[in-house]
Parts: structure tokens; C-alpha cells; sequence
């Protein structure tokens, strides 16, 4: 029975410390595609950063925070090594040339845009080195991104994509 723990307990911390990251959302920056208080994983094993693809959803490492101490964020990237990004008109443009945000709820963006002239403000345009990546969380008015952090270090990428594994009616919600 001793052994069956111990190795239980090994597999417990070989799959938490190198295949998957626990996540848990704070606050709205990434509404409505991910909401406060959900809870999930966060794939570790295959993180490779070069494989990055935009768009896709990373935990990153901020520790140019205001508290000074390291936190993760949930952010979407947007712009990736050596590219130039800019966003004029609430639309994003890419080495100067205009690219589609399909993921941005449609309606959610609908709403917010009849009390304000635009959902995503004119920023850029930003080069980014060969180790750097911009990101944006999803609820643009709200999120705290590389719009104010600056492009970050692909060493600070944590981990990419995410399931939600709780609440329950959230389940899978891969993103």
C-alpha cells in the first residue's frame, strides 16, 4: 500500500511540475472567452515556443508588475518574432497588412462599441526582436497587456492553450 502512494504521490508531481500547469482566471481581461473564477490546465509538455502560432492562448510570466513579484497572466498572442504590429481604426494590422480577429465575440464587441467609439485604441506600430512576443487579452478595454507591459521574452511563456476544468458547465472549453 506504501508503494502504491509513494508512486501515486511521484506521478501526482511529475504531471503537475512538467506535463501540465494549473491555471486559475483572474478578473476580466480575457472576457468573455475565459471568465473570472474558472479553473484549468494548461499544457507544459508540449510548450514548444517556436511553435507558437498567433492567436494562441499562453500563460505568461509578468514580473514588471506593479507588486514586484511574479504573476501569470492569461493572455492571447497577437504578434510574433520579427514582426511589426500595429492597431489603427479598432483594426489589428500585421507587417502592414490587415488580419481578422475571428476569435473576438462579435456581439460582446457590438455592445461595448454602443457607449464607446472603439473597442481595441489606435497603439503602434511595435518591431518585435526575435525572442518577443505581443500579447493582448481578449476584453481589450479591460486587459493589461503588452499595450502597457511592453512585448515579452519568449522565456517568460509559461505554457500555451487551456482547458477549463471547472465550473462544470465551462468543461473542456479548450482554447
Amino acid at each position: 500500500m506504501i508503494k502504491v502512494l509513494i508512486i501515486f504521490l511521484i506521478l501526482i508531481f511529475v504531471i503537475t511540475r512538467f506535463i501540465f500547469h494549473q491555471v486559475e482566471i483572474y478578473g476580466d481581461s480575457m472576457y468573455p472567452t475565459l471568465k473570472a473564477g474558472e479553473y484549468g490546465v494548461s499544457n507544459k509538455l508540449f510548450s514548444n515556443i517556436k511553435d507558437i502560432k498567433r492567436f494562441e492562448i499562453v500563460i505568461i510570466k509578468d514580473t514588471n508588475n506593479r507588486k514586484g513579484e511574479d504573476i501569470e497572466l492569461v493572455k492571447r498572442v497577437v504578434g510574433l518574432p520579427g514582426e511589426t504590429i500595429f492597431y489603427m481604426n479598432d483594426k489589428l494590422y500585421v507587417d502592414g497588412i490587415e488580419v481578422e480577429e475571428p476569435f473576438l465575440d462579435a456581439q460582446y464587441k457590438q455592445n461595448y462599441l454602443k457607449t464607446s467609439s472603439v473597442f481595441t485604441k489606435d497603439f503602434g506600430p511595435v518591431s518585435l526582436k526575435e525572442d518577443e512576443y505581443f500579447v493582448l487579452g481578449d476584453n481589450r478595454p479591460y486587459s493589461s497587456d503588452s499595450r502597457s507591459f511592453g512585448a515579452i521574452k519568449a522565456k517568460n511563456i509559461i505554457s500555451r492553450g487551456i482547458i477549463i476544468l471547472y465550473p462544470f458547465n465551462s468543461f473542456g472549453n479548450g482554447k
